[in-house]
């Protein structure tokens, strides 16, 4: 019998009618070849979090579904006797319009082989090889993922992987290629190569001057707004669950309009916390609508939750998908531009001095070049405008050509 269905039974055993269990089961993959030498380590884990109704309150306990029916009994038990003790909020929510969607993420977990996965990417390490005469040290890291969600309404499933490939150079570790969410008889070897090559572009150092135009183009707003997201979160939200107090509800706070919406995963419809994710607005008009908080950090606020539980940490709110609304195209022409930016090698931003600074692949009038790279994040923020209509996805933010008028 499957755990959660038997963590079902218990229950019901003991009259408890109102419950949500969240199972994760997790495959995990880790390939490294390091100087010839080949490690690799192969993870499966199962765990869940159960939470119910009792006349006492509300009760929740982890488990891992290897654990014996013995050990289960007496944890539930256990968490039924303590329910005083604990506080949580529960969300009764309406997933009668949901539908299990078997996608890809569906199949790579069903089929998923490290046998598979090892051999695939030896035969493209061997094409690249074939192309390149290099040594290379490699490492690939693949999680796949199937969250059970099981409630005394509802049974739903749900899948999501990530990916991460890096191979670097082992001579002077100068040259490397880095990917991000490939799989299993994914075609890599162009791409690796193409990275690979960058290095070869020479290095420059420049000083912009406040009347320089700066044309980032899209990978480079990607990684732009990717990292101010992050790192924003990582000051403000990870750390403290919500980043504004509540009584600037209803007051204005920023000039930049973003919405906090379903998490950047196709086919993820609840959370950590069996939450239904759905559309939350948090600034409208420049002004605190609600508060982003999950459902664990809101009942020290007395507020709902306007935020999602991460299904990778509970206790935080999950990266979410972000859309910024830019100002107004003006009428700017390509000979205005100063310094084309394609891509930011790395990125990182210092909320203390507003500065971004990075190493970004540039262009001028003397050609490609690799340079070293900051300015103002406010004034960067301030004076970003679309240069045309054509817009894309990339990495969960919405990006397009932008000009930044220094």
């Amino acid at each position: 019998m499957e755990r959660d269905k038997y963590i079902e039974g218990k229950l019901l055993s003991k009259g408890i009618k109102e419950y949500k269990i969240i199972r994760t089961i997790s495959k995990s993959l880790k390939y490294i070849e390091y100087f010839g030498k080949t490690s690799i380590e192969e993870l499966l884990e199962d765990k869940m979090l159960v939470r119910f109704k009792t006349e006492g309150g509300i009760a929740q306990f982890t488990v891992s579904s290897f654990q014996s029916d013995n050990i289960i009994d007496t944890i539930i038990e256990a968490s039924i006797k303590n329910t005083m003790k604990m506080s949580f909020q529960w969300h009764d929510d309406n997933f009668s319009n949901v539908k299990i969607e078997q996608n890809k993420n569906y199949n790579r977990f069903c089929s998923f082989s490290v046998d598979d996965y090892i051999m695939w990417i030896n035969e493209e390490m061997d094409n690249v090889l074939k192309e390149i005469k290099l040594s290379l040290n490699t490492v690939y890291t693949v999680n796949i993922n199937k969250y059970c969600l099981r409630t005394n309404k509802v049974y739903l499933e749900q899948y999501n992987a990530d990916s991460e490939f890096l191979c670097v150079e082992n001579i002077k570790f100068k040259r490397k290629a880095k990917l991000s969410n490939i799989f299993f008889k994914d075609h890599i070897v162009d791409s690796i190569i193409e990275n690979l090559n960058k290095a070869e572009i020479q290095s420059n150092n420049i000083n912009l001057n406040q009347k320089q135009r700066i044309l980032i183009k899209a990978e480079g707003v990607s990684a732009l707004l990717n990292s101010y997201i992050l790192m924003y979160y990582s000051n403000y939200v990870y750390l403290n669950q919500s980043f504004i107090k509540t009584n600037y509800i209803g007051k204005q706070i920023s000039k930049s309009n973003f919405d906090l919406i379903a998490m950047p995963y196709k086919g993820i419809k609840f959370d950590s916390e069996g939450s239904r994710i759905l559309k939350k607005v948090i600034v409208e008009s420049g002004k605190l609508v609600n508060l982003l908080s999950n459902n664990s950090y809101s009942k020290y606020l007395n507020l709902n939750s306007f935020g999602n539980a991460s299904l990778d940490t509970p206790n935080t709110i999950s990266h979410q998908q972000l859309i910024f609304k830019f100002k107004n195209s003006e009428r700017i022409t390509y000979e205005a531009i100063d310094l084309i930016i394609y891509q930011f090698e790395y990125a990182n931003m210092d909320f203390k001095d507003n500065e971004f600074r990075g190493m970004a692949i540039c262009s001028d009038e003397s050609g490609y070049f690799r340079t070293p790279i900051s300015f103002n994040i406010k004034d960067a923020f301030d004076n970003i405008y679309p240069v045309d209509d054509k817009s894309t996805w990339i990495n969960n933010v919405y990006c397009q050509d932008v000009i930044i008028l220094r």
